[in-house]
């Protein structure tokens, strides 16, 4: 064996070895996490993407009112009672819900669909003056009674028409209003002059 043939062997012998890396356990876990991320990020872009087809519409359990909706009708509330004389004898009597407050005497008789014949609305005034009432939202016909401080009847309007923005005035001054059935007064035979007397609960 020639000299240069050995010293050839002789330095791959002498050479290193390749070094094997070894991948240690931490490595490992975060090279798992970092790619465990990104497939959460791919898929969390997949879900967010809008898609016409699959879109919920939510329906509340309670949609707000319309503002044109009819409010729901009031119910009777018996807070007095009220008598018609005739010559200092009693006509008849009807059960009474009382508006005494600017709110109670705004809203009035306004969406009741029926009141029984033996009912009706007082309204209470501070003082007397002239009166001036309207049907607007009522859906009965009625028969409005201006009754002044001395609880005489003043004036009557009969038969009034429901929903009508009409004024219908007192032909005199006032403190007491009794809203009552169409047709009630002629019934019995009520006209200025006949007097009133009530009690509040």
């Amino acid at each position: 064996m020639s000299q240069k043939r050995k010293s050839i062997r002789k330095a791959k012998k002498n050479q290193a070895a390749p070094r094997k890396i070894k991948t240690s356990m931490r490595q490992k876990v975060v090279t798992g996490g970092v790619v465990l991320l990104a497939l959460l990020f791919a898929l969390s872009m997949f879900l967010s993407t809008p898609n016409s087809s699959n879109r919920r519409v939510t329906i509340p359990n309670n949609p707000p009112t319309p503002s044109n909706a009819v409010p729901a009708e009031p119910q009777f509330v018996k807070e007095g009672e009220l008598q018609f004389f005739k010559d200092n004898n009693i006509v008849t009597a009807i059960d009474i819900e009382i508006a005494n407050t600017a709110k109670e005497i705004e809203q009035g008789l306004m969406y009741r669909q029926k009141m029984d014949t033996d009912k009706g609305m007082l309204f209470i005034f501070p003082n007397m003056e002239l009166r001036g009432f309207w049907m607007k939202n009522t859906l009965i016909p009625l028969d409005i009674i201006y009754v002044d401080a001395g609880k005489m009847i003043v004036s009557i309007q009969k038969n009034t028409t429901p929903l009508s923005e009409k004024s219908l005035p007192s032909e005199g001054q006032a403190q007491f209003v009794i809203e009552v059935n169409a047709g009630f007064t002629d019934r019995y035979n009520l006209v200025p002059g006949d007097k009133i007397d009530f009690q509040i609960n």
